[in-house]
């Protein structure tokens, strides 16, 4: 059954209204569903559900509960076994290429070239070959690879699973995570806040890079006024830009990484690969926050014929109109066009001339200015919120405080006490 849909989708060339819940179709032997902008979402019985990738083409052979058999004939197939039932099975083919699931788990299967990558669980391929966990299947060959890397599609994939669960009223896959208030799943090895909202965030932030989360003032993304925060959060897209005038910016990088533009600014997105960021900063100044939770990314910002690669956790101030970047914490690495095979290292408390090649400069990391101080507030103000994997903030020693490397010490505001009302002498 086709439970939930995103963007456009055809079962058998008939549109399938997107989000739609009030005509689920039912597929039935044979029938093609084909997701060529969007997702979807289909259960497979009471405790599996395949999900579809942009552009796929997913064919039901067989629909019986006891001999399932699936077709990928392009594009991506992602499929969450809650519970293997004895005596059924589930097959999917992929050209030459056939798995069956033995046992609960997280798969995704390739069409071209034919594959299967099994997250957690166990599948058969030809000759009773096994593959485990961390484990990929090829024509004739099974590799490991790395479960880290993940896009969009994944992400989409987990943040439904996520959903599913909670609608059901009870978590059996999502359990409580790390973190306070975070769920997680070891087949998707993947973690969400309990928030809906910041889980969506996580989600949409995880599988792609631009995603524009606070407006403060006003803004055009993509030649369109912005002036509020109603329809956020919202990604801008590849080649896409955000310029404020008036106000001021928030936008995700990817998890754990966030730029904030001052007035008068513009950023536009060269690559929105959440794993590896670019983006050009054309106008005015950006202040880019990189926490601990990034885990391995390393964003690119180009100002003018410069490219600088954030290669450590901390805190970096670009202004395109001086050429300068000021590192208040962390370390960067910036090539000039012309001398691409030269690069210039700078680390905490050094500027770096991001016109011409010439010696590091330091400076007070005291200094501040307008945009570092909105920063700082935005940094703790997202700390506070369910969406705390985008910052680095810690707890201290001291009660209902906490410190940020480069921003400093705040006081919880909600811990303050409320003064006690003035009583009325006799």
């Amino acid at each position: 059954m086709v439970y939930y849909a995103e963007g456009m989708l055809t079962v058998d060339g008939q549109d399938v209204r997107a989000g739609s819940r009030d005509h689920r179709p039912q597929l039935e032997d044979g029938q093609t569903v084909s997701s060529t902008r969007g997702h979807a979402e289909i259960l497979l019985g009471p405790n599996a559900v395949l999900w579809t990738g942009t552009r796929a083409q997913i064919r039901f052979d067989d629909t019986r509960l006891e001999d399932t058999n699936i077709s990928v004939l392009t594009g991506s197939a992602i499929i969450e076994v809650k519970k293997t039932q004895d005596g059924s099975r589930l097959r999917v083919h992929l050209g030459t290429l056939s798995a069956e699931v033995t046992k609960d788990g997280v798969y995704r299967f390739e069409a071209a070239p034919p594959s299967v990558r099994v997250y957690s669980g166990e599948v058969l391929v030809p000759v009773d070959a096994k593959v485990t966990r961390g484990e990929e299947a090829l024509e004739g060959a099974v590799k490991d690879f790395d479960r880290k890397i993940v896009d969009e599609f994944f992400y989409w994939a987990a943040y439904r699973s996520f959903i599913l669960e909670g609608e059901s009223g009870s978590y059996k896959n999502w359990r409580g995570g790390g973190r306070l208030f975070d769920r997680d799943h070891s087949g998707f090895g993947i973690s969400f806040p309990d928030n809906s909202s910041a889980a969506r965030a996580k989600y949409l932030a995880g599988g792609e890079a631009g995603l524009v989360y606070f407006l403060e003032g006003g803004a055009l993304l993509g030649g369109q006024t912005r002036t509020t925060n109603r329809r956020l959060p919202l990604l801008m897209g590849k080649d896409n830009f955000l310029r404020t005038e008036t106000g001021r910016a928030e936008i995700f990088l990817g998890i754990g990484v966030v730029a904030r533009l001052a007035p008068n600014s513009q950023l536009r997105m060269i690559d929105t690969s959440a794993a590896s960021p670019v983006i050009s900063l054309d106008e005015g100044i950006a202040s880019i926050e990189v926490a601990d939770s990034a885990d391995g990314s390393h964003p690119r910002v180009k100002v003018d014929d410069s490219m600088t690669e954030l290669l450590k956790p901390g805190l970096y101030h670009f202004d395109a109109k001086a050429g300068s970047l000021l590192i208040y914490g962390g370390e960067a690495s910036t090539v000039f066009a012309a001398q691409p095979q030269s690069p210039i290292r700078a680390k905490e408390a050094q500027t770096v001339n991001l016109r011409e090649r010439v010696a590091l400069a330091t400076f007070d990391i005291e200094q501040k200015n307008p945009l570092f101080q909105w920063a700082a507030d935005r940094s703790f103000a997202l700390y506070m919120s369910p969406a705390a994997f985008m910052t680095q903030w810690e707890d201290t020693a001291r009660r209902n405080r906490y410190k940020h490397k480069q921003f400093g010490e705040r006081e919880d505001p909600r811990a303050r006490p409320r003064p006690r009302p003035l009583r009325r002498l006799p």
